[in-house]
């Protein structure tokens, strides 16, 4: 979609920063509310991977659910999964 050749929260970094252009424009970014909602997106993407992708990524499964996170967590993480990918569906592809 955009062409960043990175994966992980560089990806999202790049994809969404609010400091410079970003791949992804989740809101007008002239705004106070454009840019909160572009930092938003960039903040809770990355918090998704750090904070669930890489522990189940780099751990047996077994050892991570449900030891570490339970069914309710893992039900929670898709439903911020489905929202942030809402967002991207609906983003403006400025650069790629």
């Amino acid at each position: 979609l955009t062409g960043i050749l990175e994966d992980g929260t560089d990806l999202t970094g790049k994809a969404f920063s609010a400091k410079s252009p970003p791949f992804l424009q989740i809101g007008d970014i002239s705004t106070v509310t454009g840019v909160n909602l572009q930092s938003g997106q960039d903040f809770l993407s990355r918090g998704l991977i750090t904070g669930f992708r890489n522990p189940v990524a780099h751990a047996p499964l077994d050892a991570i659910v449900p030891k570490i996170f339970t069914e309710l967590d893992c039900l929670n993480i898709l439903s911020l999964t489905s929202y942030l990918l809402e967002r991207v569906d609906r983003a403006k592809l400025v650069k790629s």
